[in-house]
C-alpha cells in the first residue's frame, strides 16, 4: 500500500492498521478471539517461545487483533513500537515499572490525573521508589530536582483538571541533556493534537479509552516507544540488561514482558473496538476542539462563572505554548470555577443533556466535581496543586451541537 510514513495522519487513521486479507479480501482486522494458537511442530512452538521466529503462543503474551492496533497506534505516532494494555492506567504503570526499581527516582510534574496519583502512591509505599514532584509547567524544577537517581521524567500534555500544558520541548531537552526518558501521558492530546516524537518524547502512554478509541465503549490503553532514546545506553540498569539481547526494542520487549508477567492483556475485541474508533479521531477530536473553544467562551463571560480554563482561549495564560507545539485545535477539555462546591452541585444536578460521570473524550458530554469523586483521597494541599479545587467543574465536551451544549449549561446556570 505504498510508504506509510508519506501518508497523511487522516489517512493513517484510515489505512494505518491493516493492510488487508489476501485470502479473503477482508479489509478490517478480523477478532481473533483464541485463548492460544496451535503449531505444527513441537520445535515452531520453541523457536517462537524463544524469540528465534515470529509467531503466537498464547493471547496474554501477544493476539493478532492487538498486533492490528498497537500498528494502527504506532503508525499514527511514527513510533518504533507499541504495546496495547488493557486501560490507560496499565499503561502507565506498566510504562514506568519497566524503569525503575527500589531506590530509583520518578521525577514527575505535580498536574497528573488523579488515578496516576494514586499508582504514584503505591510505587512509593509498596515499591521504594522515591517520586519528586515539581511545578508541571516550571521547566527549571524539573532540572533543578534530576539526581543520580532519576530514572524517568513524566508529565501529561495537557494537565488533567488543571489544563495546564507545559513546554513539552524544553522539558525533552533537558531529559535528553541528562540521559533521562521522558515519558508524556497524552490522553487529552492524542497524536491528533500533539506530535511528541517531534517534541523530543521518548515514550507516550494514552488511554486509548478516551479520544484514541472515543465512543465511550471500550478499555484499553497503549505505550509507544517513539524512537528517540537509546535504550542501549539507558540510565535504568533494568532496560540496559534488556538491551543486551534486544537493542533497540529493548524497552518494548520489558514492557510486554511486563504486561505479561501482570496480566494487563488487551483483549482482542477490545483492540477491535478501539481500532474502529480510531479511524474518525480527526472528524471527532476536531469537533470537540471546534465546541470547547465555543463552551468555554460562553462560560468566560458568564456572570456566576469565577474563572474558564482553556488552553484555546487567547486569554489562557497556556495559550502561547499551546499554540506551538500543538496541531489541529486545543482539546476537548475545559474547566470552570463557580463561587463554592454547591454551586457546583447544583449546575450539575440541573443540567438535562450533558452526563454526569467519571470519562473523558466520549462523544457525549460529560461533567464531573473532580474535588469529590476522581480526587476523593488526595489531601487539600495534593488536590490543588493537582487543580482539584473544591469550587472547580470539569467538561470533556461532545460532538453535540454546541448551541444545544451551551443552551444546557445556560438553564442549569440559572436555575
Amino acid at each position: 500500500m505504498g510508504d506509510k510514513s508519506t501518508w497523511s495522519f487522516e489517512t493513517k487513521l484510515i489505512h494505518g492498521g491493516y493492510e488487508g486479507d489476501p485470502v479473503t479480501g477482508a479489509t478490517v482486522a478480523p477478532i481473533y478471539q483464541s485463548t492460544a494458537f496451535a503449531h505444527d511442530t513441537a520445535q515452531e512452538l520453541s523457536d517462537i517461545f524463544n524469540n528465534r521466529k515470529f509467531g503466537y503462543t498464547y493471547s496474554r503474551i501477544a493476539n493478532p487483533t492487538v498486533t492490528a492496533f498497537e500498528t494502527h497506534v504506532n503508525t499514527l505516532e511514527n513510533g518504533r513500537g507499541a504495546a496495547g494494555v488493557a486501560s490507560g492506567m496499565a499503561a502507565t504503570s506498566v510504562a514506568l515499572q519497566c524503569l525503575v526499581k527500589s531506590g530509583d527516582e520518578i521525577l514527575a510534574g505535580n498536574s497528573l490525573f488523579g488515578g496516576t496519583y494514586y499508582m504514584l502512591q503505591e510505587f512509593a509505599a509498596v515499591f521504594g521508589v522515591n517520586v519528586v514532584f515539581v511545578e508541571a509547567t516550571d521547566v527549571n524544577a524539573y532540572k533543578n530536582a534530576i539526581t543520580d537517581k532519576t530514572r524517568v521524567i513524566f508529565c501529561e500534555t495537557i494537565g488533567n483538571p488543571k489544563l495546564d500544558v507545559p513546554d513539552i520541548a524544553a522539558i525533552a531537552t533537558i531529559a535528553k541533556e541528562k540521559n533521562i526518558p521522558m515519558v508524556v501521558d497524552s490522553t487529552t492530546a492524542s497524536p491528533y493534537l500533539a506530535d511528541l516524537k517531534a517534541l523530543g518524547v521518548s515514550v507516550t502512554v494514552q488511554s486509548a479509552t478516551k479520544w484514541l478509541g472515543g465512543q465511550g465503549t471500550t478499555l484499553g490503553g497503549v505505550i509507544v516507544d517513539l524512537g528517540t532514546y537509546d535504550w542501549k545506553n539507558s540510565v535504568s540498569p533494568l532496560v540496559l540488561d534488556m538491551a543486551k539481547k534486544m537493542g533497540d526494542l529493548a524497552f518494548l520487549a520489558r514492557c510486554k514482558k511486563l504486561r505479561s508477567n501482570m496480566g494487563a492483556t488487551l483483549s482482542p475485541i477490545s483492540a477491535f473496538m478501539l481500532s474502529s474508533g480510531i479511524q474518525t479521531l480527526a472528524l471527532r477530536m476536531g469537533k470537540q476542539c471546534e465546541n470547547a473553544l465555543a463552551v468555554a467562551t460562553y462560560l468566560s463571560k458568564h456572570p456566576l462563572v469565577k474563572e474558564v480554563r482553556y488552553p484555546g482561549l487567547p486569554t489562557d495564560p497556556f495559550y502561547a505554548v499551546s499554540k506551538k507545539q500543538f496541531k489541529n485545535g486545543f482539546g476537548g477539555l475545559l474547566t470552570f470555577k463557580l463561587a463554592d462546591k454547591a454551586a457546583c452541585f447544583k449546575c450539575i444536578d440541573n443540567l438535562k443533556l450533558i452526563k454526569n460521570l467519571a470519562n473523558l473524550g466520549d462523544n457525549k458530554s460529560l461533567i464531573v466535581h473532580p474535588d469529590t469523586t476522581i480526587y476523593r483521597d488526595l489531601s487539600r494541599e495534593e488536590k490543588d496543586a493537582a487543580g482539584a479545587y473544591e469550587n472547580l467543574i470539569r467538561i470533556s465536551v461532545g460532538i453535540e451541537s454546541a448551541a444545544d451544549i451551551i443552551s444546557d449549561l445556560e438553564n442549569a446556570l440559572k436555575v
